[in-house]
This record gives C-alpha cells, structure tokens and sequence, in this order.
C-alpha cells in the first residue's frame, strides 16, 4: 500500500528565487562550473541568500535555457557569448 500525502497548493512568483545550483543544473542539463561562470561574467545574476547561496527564479531558468540553447547551437564558449549579448539584442 502507499502512502499518501497531502500537499498544499503553493503559488511561486515567476522572479521569485526558489531553485537552488544544483537544481538548475538538473533542470537545463549544464554543469555547475559552468553556472558560476556565467553567475561570475554576469550573464545570469541569481539572488544570494544570506549564507550567500545563489536562488534562481523561474525567470532565471527561462534566460538560462535560452543561453544554453544559443551556446550550444552555434557553438560558444562563455567569452563569445558575452561579445555576441554586447552587440545584440537577444537577451534583453
């Protein structure tokens, strides 16, 4: 037999920083270095808890997968994104 629990129903804002390192890391398939370097060049910019965890939003995750999809597809490293957001509009 198995248990049941009851959960209840909780709202989380699309900006509101829930998601923990290595949650995004599951979530978008990228390896934890590679978020602190995109946290460290700024590209992404978490929320820090007070023990300085960094929390990441729903919207966190959207930009995240959106940069990991173009880094992929075309093939760059983290020096290359930034030139490429510098003199485009794709990630405002």
């Amino acid at each position: 037999m198995k248990k049941k629990i009851n959960v209840k129903k909780i709202i989380i804002e699309y900006d509101e920083p829930v998601y923990g390192m290595s949650v995004v890391c599951r979530l978008i398939k990228i390896p934890e270095w590679t978020l602190r370097m995109l946290d460290k060049n700024k590209i992404v910019i978490p929320h820090k808890s007070q023990g300085k965890t960094r929390l990441y939003s729903h919207k966190d995750l959207d930009r995240l997968q959106y940069i990991h999809d173009i880094m992929e597809e075309k093939n760059l490293d983290i020096r290359d994104l930034k030139v490429l957001m510098k003199f485009s509009n794709l990630f405002d």
